[in-house]
């Protein structure tokens, strides 16, 4: 299996895990999902470097991707991810929050 196809598997698995954790409203506001994502890449399940799609979490926490969109814009603007081609993101920090 090439590495591009095991990071996207283990991006997936770990998105649906923090998705099974936060209690799931019938609406999961934005806020929600930013402070999974956010909890997720400080303490390392999503690591530096890894792959975020908005379709993979909108998909991960059943909600659309305006939700998710709002929560990526605003994970990057605090510097814990950056945008990537075709709506995705990277993450750029493990364990540190940024300065």
């Amino acid at each position: 299996m090439s590495n591009t196809r095991t990071q996207k598997l283990h991006a997936q698995h770990v998105l649906e895990t923090i998705a099974l954790g936060v209690a799931q409203p019938v609406a999961l506001p934005r806020a929600t999902i930013e402070e999974a994502l956010r909890e997720a890449i400080m303490d390392g399940r999503l690591e530096p470097g890894e792959r975020l799609a908005q379709q993979a979490i909108a998909n991960a926490f059943q909600v659309s991707r305006m939700p998710v969109r709002e929560a990526l814009r605003s994970l990057e603007t605090q510097g814990y991810i950056a945008a990537q081609y075709h709506k995705s993101y990277l993450v750029t920090n493990g364990n540190e929050p940024p300065q």
